[in-house]
């Protein structure tokens, strides 16, 4: 998932498995037991509210602060100040436009 200003959008790799997902859930073969089913398929979305929910919640304490000279001209390279503080052990952060470190 990629979180940006609109909000959460799945990715195409997710829509993929998503699409796999469900069409595993809609025609699950005969020999299958129902019991063993329904553990495999609460396991599989224990698992997917964590790996959707966990990353969530653990940025929502990162907090950013960015200085940079006041002085600054369109098209200048300038360097920035990233302070980040929050619970996360490690974090990385770099600028998508333009590319840099």
């Amino acid at each position: 998932m990629r979180f940006g200003l609109g909000g959460v959008r799945l990715t195409p790799f997710g829509t993929g498995v998503l699409l796999v997902v469900l069409a595993v859930a809609g025609q699950p073969p005969a020999a299958v037991d129902p019991e063993l089913a329904s553990l495999v398929w609460l396991a599989l979305l224990g698992i997917l509210l964590v790996g959707c929910f966990w990353p969530v919640l653990a940025l929502r304490s990162v907090r950013a602060t960015v200085r940079a000279p006041r002085d600054a001209v369109v098209g200048d390279e300038v360097p920035l100040a990233i302070e980040l503080a929050g619970r996360l052990a490690r974090l990385e952060v770099r600028a998508l436009d333009p590319p840099g470190p």
